[in-house]
């Protein structure tokens, strides 16, 4: 059966959710596995938003700090140690969640928006010094 419009969930910012993210290409992160909405609620109208996706923890993520670490616990639902990586950071429609997981703090949240900052090498103007 084909989602309608009144059947797709509607994800909302800072909740972890299991996505379908095949097909994929390349190097892109694939396969069914959790990720973190990170879009603001105001834009769901679009039928889509903006996950960063979470992969299993290797050691070597720690000399790469935009790699952000999460313990399993009962709030994120987690089944092992994992990174948020905001390399992956991804648009998708919302037919491709699954269903929902657990969520993260407001804290857990802001690592990760600054980690994707790394990645795209973004300094907010207030914090310029030049």
């Amino acid at each position: 059966m084909k989602k309608t419009i009144t059947t797709i969930k509607k994800p909302r910012r800072g909740e972890i959710w299991k996505v379908n993210f095949n097909p994929t290409k390349g190097k892109e992160i694939m396969k069914t596995r959790p990720a973190i909405v990170i879009a603001n609620d105001d834009v769901r109208d679009l039928l889509m938003t903006i996950v960063v996706p979470l992969t299993e923890w290797k050691d070597e993520y720690e000399e790469q700090p935009w790699m952000v670490p999460f313990v399993p616990n009962e709030k994120n639902k987690l089944t092992k140690l994992s990174a948020a990586n905001p390399m992956h950071v991804r648009g998708v429609s919302f037919e491709r969640f699954d269903e929902r997981m657990g969520f993260v703090t407001d804290k857990q949240l802001y690592e990760v928006l600054d980690a994707l900052a790394i990645c795209v090498n973004y300094i907010s103007p207030s914090l310029r010094t030049n």
